[in-house]
């Protein structure tokens, strides 16, 4: 279960805990599936957060009781009597265990979408354009059996591929790809990496995109397979498996290897601690045009910037100021406003953009 301000909120979210109204009543119970009425009720009461069911409070929560929901339609057990005898037997019907993960999976990946969209900067599309490539895929059996291996491998690794699949998807909407790429987009993002479950031995990493290729083949055919194949390829031939350069990388794996580095950065590793988000970017964005598709990266840049509006930030003159803005003239500067100089004085100061001729940079974030 998360709290979760109401501004994030989205339709389809389930309530974790019974909603108060300011006079004592029940406004929404727990469980129920949030619809637009709701989250604006919410808004005009002035409720600031309320708690959310993540998908395994969901799964707890789905009693045998709640799945009956008719006389024809059971998912678990109902008992009849034997015209023939008098003992009762047990008919069992099967539920489709892939259906209950989707659905397990659909709310981890509302809950993902919620975090890159605190990110939202410049151009950032509307989730309603990003959403349904996600979710489509998700209707593949092949999809949801690859994505139960690596679950059953490893949660952290399965909430991996969920973030690296609505960045890509993000990054590939603002490219303006193709229906019909966004879907395979969409499906070769969260099976790219089963290499990675499958290997046997540490020794096997750089083989991995090779033992994907093998398994996402037959079936999901080569389209999806050579993404797969080619998402640790870099455009100076640094990459591997197989060393290749520039236009032998396919466009769809430039973007998904951009997505995977993004995302791998800020997840803590064996080796080292985790990066933060700014730092994460700038690494990505640095190596644009040499490792990294130069456009992909600055499409990056600009969905994400690398300053939320309002952080506030140390120069390295000992002056206090808050973002006010991007700079769509170079992202790495935002706009700022002094408010406190190396005194600790607060002052009203004027906005300004950073000058590097002047060596007055951004120094750090204050938390």
């Amino acid at each position: 279960m998360i709290t979760l301000k109401t501004s994030a909120l989205m339709p389809g979210m389930h309530v974790g805990k019974p909603v108060i109204a300011p006079n004592g009543s029940v406004l929404i119970g727990k469980g129920a599936r949030l619809t637009q009425q709701h989250i604006a009720r919410l808004r005009a009461m002035n409720i600031e957060e309320i708690n959310i069911l993540q998908s395994v409070d969901m799964l707890k929560e789905l009693s045998p009781r709640r799945l009956q929901l008719n006389q024809n339609n059971r998912p678990f057990v109902r008992s009849s009597r034997s015209s023939t005898d008098a003992q009762t037997h047990h008919i069992i019907k099967e539920i489709d265990p892939l259906e209950i993960f989707s659905q397990s999976l659909q709310s981890d990946i509302d809950c993902a979408s919620i975090r890159f969209m605190r990110s939202a900067h410049e151009g950032f599309p509307p989730l309603e354009q990003v959403m349904p490539y996600i979710y489509g895929a998700l209707s593949d059996p092949n999809v949801l059996k690859t994505l139960m291996k690596i679950k059953l491998k490893s949660t952290d690794e399965l909430y991996r591929v969920i973030d690296v699949t609505i960045c890509a998807i993000i990054l590939g909407v603002s490219l303006q790809l193709s229906e019909q790429e966004l879907a395979e987009l969409a499906i070769a993002s969260f099976v790219y990496d089963i290499g990675m479950i499958l290997r046997l031995e540490q020794e096997q990493v750089q083989a991995h995109p090779l033992l994907s290729y093998d398994y996402l083949l037959p079936l999901f055919g080569p389209s999806i397979a050579e993404i797969s194949l080619q998402h640790h390829e870099r455009l100076d031939g640094s990459g591997y498996p197989h060393k290749s350069t520039g236009s032998s990388i396919s466009w769809l794996a430039r973007i998904l290897s951009v997505s995977d580095v993004f995302v791998a950065l800020q997840k803590d590793r064996p080796w080292r601690a985790h990066y933060d988000f700014r730092i994460s970017i700038e690494y990505i964005v640095s190596l644009g045009g040499v490792q990294f598709d130069g456009l992909v990266t600055q499409k990056l840049l600009q969905l994400f910037g690398i300053y939320a509006n309002g952080t506030l930030v140390e120069l390295t003159n000992g002056t206090v100021a808050m973002i006010t803005d991007f700079n769509a003239n170079d992202h790495l500067n935002p706009q700022l406003c002094a408010i406190a100089n190396e005194n600790g004085e607060w002052i009203h100061g004027k906005t300004f953009l950073l000058n590097n001729a002047d060596g007055l940079r951004i120094k750090r974030i204050i938390d």
